[in-house]
């Protein structure tokens, strides 16, 4: 089982940024890894975390597996596994952070 936390403009995913600026911010992070197109896993211990870059509808629908190639994303998600946020919340809040802070957009646990 994973927990989640969205990074959104809004509450209508009313603003997209491009494919390459996901990738920017996820290579700034440490020990961060390419996993898909939009696909990106840290491991912590022996857990580990992924941050998927998603086309969300405006009512926030998506295909969950879908790792399509498309160029824009309004929807960053980071799947936590059960078990982990008390032992690394530090770092995934971190990690959060930083997303939201270099697109202007807000977390939504």
């Amino acid at each position: 089982m994973y927990d989640y936390i969205s990074i959104r403009k809004d509450t209508n995913y009313s603003v997209s940024v491009p494919v390459k600026t996901i990738a920017k911010i996820a290579a700034a992070i440490s020990d961060t890894e390419k996993v898909g197109n939009v696909s990106y896993a840290i491991n912590l211990g022996e857990f580990r975390l992924l941050i998927k870059g998603i086309l969300a509808s405006p009512e926030g629908n998506y295909s969950y597996n879908s790792d399509e190639e498309f160029d824009e994303v309004n929807l960053v998600e980071i799947e936590i596994p059960q078990g982990s946020e008390n032992i690394y919340e530090e770092q995934i809040l971190r990690v959060a952070k930083i997303f939201a802070e270099n697109l202007g957009w807000e977390i939504k646990e």
